[in-house]
């Protein structure tokens, strides 16, 4: 990479001390290449690079360079355009594969086995086409290192999305477009307590089995969220950002996680109930906002472990616990995904604010980072 990045053009200096040559210079002074020759050796290594059938193992411009954006600038875009589209060809493939077999088998698999598909598109796209020096790297696996940055990043996400969470629940009761039943607790009776329905009072004993359940599910399902956050959040987000920029990229992952759905929407035949198809677009919006959070999540943290925690949150604790505990079972009818829960738009206001305080806070710290760099 050091020697790559000396070579751009407009930076032709290689820098190296001149004492033990002339006997006079700093060791600060440089070694002026002229331009052409510079442009002339960083051509030679790309073609050198387009030719070779070599493993990664023995790469030698990857070696020399290092995984870094301005290498595959350099290799060109065909090679980012192959293994993003292996990658989308896998991860929308496999889940409708696993839907034909549901309608064929009725065997109920889709759930699980696709959020595994993204991480077999995940290791085939990087392993066998992209093929960087040090994949856990370059999909935001490591670094994990701070440790404290990592553990506080991924206890943020966790009290996070169940903030957020909270908070929509109380503005949906506020303003009136979910009602919350704090006297008898009904839906809470309903989904966790049925043979109790209709009581009265804070159920404490129901609250605490409803809790310890859906933290027990937290734990089943990290390795699901790890399996969807090594996708969107650690691969395509880093192969995007190289592409469109941080904001698109987002924006677009969360468009493509949405899409990415449609198999759970969709029932016998192709068929789409009235519900699931007035739900799907604000799904996918919500996918966006959801998608920007973990993101910053994982772009503020190094890596993808804290969107793995939030992931996880979300698809536990915060829809089986937080939308459940104070809920109005009779106003179920009333459910929106364009108003209610973290879905609906105020659930989108909510989230836009840890987006704006993580997103100011990375740029800040990278800012940060680059002056020292420069010092």
């Amino acid at each position: 990479m050091a020697l790559l990045d000396q070579a751009r053009p407009g930076r032709c200096g290689f820098r190296g001390t001149l004492d033990q040559r002339e006997g006079r210079a700093g060791p600060h002074d440089a070694v002026r290449t002229p331009r052409w020759l510079c442009l002339a050796a960083v051509t030679a290594l790309a073609q050198a690079r387009s030719l070779m059938r070599v493993t990664v193992a023995g790469d030698p411009l990857r070696a020399i360079a290092g995984y870094d954006v301005r290498h595959d600038c350099l290799m060109g875009t065909a090679r980012v355009s192959t293994d993003v589209r292996v990658f989308l060809g896998i991860v929308f493939g496999l889940p409708w594969a696993l839907w034909v077999f549901e309608q064929i088998a009725g065997v109920r698999v889709l759930f699980f086995a696709a959020m595994l598909s993204v991480a077999v598109a995940t290791w085939v796209a990087s392993r066998y086409v992209w093929r960087p020096v040090n994949i856990a790297e370059a999909t935001a696996l490591l670094p994990v290192r701070p440790i404290g940055r990592t553990v506080r990043y991924c206890l943020l996400a966790f009290v996070l999305f169940i903030a957020m969470s909270a908070l929509a629940v109380a503005l949906n009761a506020a303003t009136g477009l979910y009602p919350a039943d704090l006297d008898g607790f009904s839906a809470l009776r309903d989904v966790y307590g049925s043979g109790i329905a209709g009581g009265a009072g804070v159920p404490w004993e129901l609250i605490g089995q409803a809790l310890a359940a859906n933290a027990l599910q937290f734990v089943l399902i990290l390795p699901l969220a790890f399996c969807e956050e090594w996708g969107w959040r650690g691969y395509l987000l880093n192969r995007m950002r190289e592409r469109m920029g941080t904001w698109p990229a987002l924006i677009l992952i969360g468009v493509i996680c949405g899409v990415w759905h449609l198999p759970f929407y969709v029932g016998p035949w192709f068929s789409m109930s009235g519900d699931a198809a007035r739900s799907l677009l604000p799904f996918t919006i919500f996918c966006v906002f959801f998608g920007m959070v973990l993101g910053w999540l994982r772009l503020a943290a190094g890596s993808i472990w804290p969107a793995v925690v939030g992931h996880a949150v979300n698809n536990t604790l915060v829809f089986g616990f937080v939308q459940v505990v104070v809920a109005d079972k009779a106003a179920e009818p009333r459910i929106d995904g364009w108003l209610t829960g973290l879905s609906g738009w105020q659930g989108w206001l909510i989230m836009l604010v840890p987006v704006a305080v993580l997103a100011a806070r990375t740029r800040a710290s990278g800012a940060d980072a680059a002056a020292d760099h420069h010092e």
